[in-house]
């Protein structure tokens, strides 16, 4: 009977646990749920701004004089004296240099001395002649003799002057390849002249950016031996045949080197300017990709100080900048600073 008591007790006790579970229940159920406010996030923002449409072409070039003549005798002989120094200004008709001209003087005296006797019959005939007193065919030898004589003169006079080396035109003497007693040959140069006043660059261009780049165009060469010194010169050729191992171009721009400070043979950077469309850029900072490894960036809602998650198409990198192709509006503010925080729609406050 006791034993029975016990079961009705604990039957009792459970009932009460279960009806006081199921009211509690009911009433969490009831109760409306409070939506708890976000806590705005600190950022920092940039306006996506465009960029003037113009790009730069660099390339390394070499200093090389835009004129360089090389200098030579025209006729066999030793090199008796040499005037000028390497790096001396010279002027035009200067004399540079000289042969040992013995033999040539010598024959130039001989003709000399030919003609002079040659016009002395010439002169004492032609009265003569003139007279009637002279047979014809012995005044065409007599004229003929003089004329033949004048002639041997001027070529010995051109002999002895093919001795003499002067400059064609006004210049600096870049290198010197002979000494005295050197023998010099035709044709072969015994100095270089060049002009300093205008210096051409020479830079190769890669086949894919020749088509960029026009006679005509300005550019900027930056000189590093000159603390980074730039100077403005001009494109004047473009050159149609590519190496065939590097596959580049060679392009000559000329700089005015009025106060001669640049050097033939420094090395230096080229920047050519390129006007294309305008772009539109925003600091790099502002640009994430997703876990599927789509681009975007979180534009801020002024109306609702929220950040909208927004996906962007991106070009090249310009400086700390980078380029969005589509997906954003100049002017539209992008979070800089700050998004690692961010979801889509959250709650900014803007520092």
């Amino acid at each position: 009977m006791k034993k029975a008591s016990n079961y009705f007790l604990l039957a009792l006790l459970a009932g009460v646990i279960w009806s006081c579970s199921t009211k509690n229940q009911q009433t969490s159920q009831a109760k409306p749920r409070i939506k708890t406010n976000q806590q705005p996030i600190k950022v920092t923002v940039a306006k996506a701004t465009l960029s003037p449409g113009e790009d730069n072409l660099t390339y390394s070039g070499t200093i090389e004089p835009s004129t360089s003549i090389p200098l030579s005798f025209l006729m066999p002989g030793l090199v008796k004296e040499i005037y000028v120094k390497e790096g001396q200004a010279v002027a035009q008709g200067q004399m540079l240099a000289r042969l040992s001209q013995q033999s040539q003087q010598s024959g130039y005296a001989l003709a000399l001395a030919k003609q002079k006797q040659a016009e002395d019959a010439y002169n004492r005939l032609k009265p003569v002649y003139q007279n009637g007193s002279l047979p014809e065919i012995k005044w065409v030898e007599v004229k003929t003799g003089y004329e033949q004589a004048k002639a041997a003169t001027a070529l010995a006079k051109t002999n002895l002057d093919n001795g003499d080396l002067r400059a064609p035109v006004s210049g600096v003497i870049g290198r010197k390849m002979l000494e005295p007693g050197m023998t010099a040959v035709p044709g072969t140069p015994v100095l270089q002249l060049v002009k300093l006043n205008q210096l051409s660059v020479k830079v190769p261009v890669p086949e894919n950016e020749i088509s960029q780049i026009k006679k005509g165009q300005t550019a900027t060469v930056k000189i590093a031996a000159l603390q980074d010194k730039t100077f403005e010169g001009v494109v004047t050729e473009i050159g149609v045949m590519a190496n065939a191992i590097s596959r580049t171009y060679d392009v000559k721009i000329t700089i005015n080197n009025t106060k001669n400070e640049i050097k033939p043979g420094m090395m230096c950077n080229v920047s050519l300017s390129q006007k294309q469309a305008e772009k539109l850029l925003v600091p790099y900072q502002a640009v994430s990709n997703d876990i599927e490894g789509k681009t975007f960036v979180y534009v801020v809602d002024r109306k609702t100080m929220e950040a909208q998650k927004q996906a962007v198409k991106i070009g090249l990198f310009h400086q700390n900048k980078i380029e969005v192709l589509a997906g954003l509006k100049n002017g539209q503010q992008v979070v800089v600073r700050g998004k690692h925080k961010l979801s889509d729609q959250a709650k900014i406050n803007i520092q």
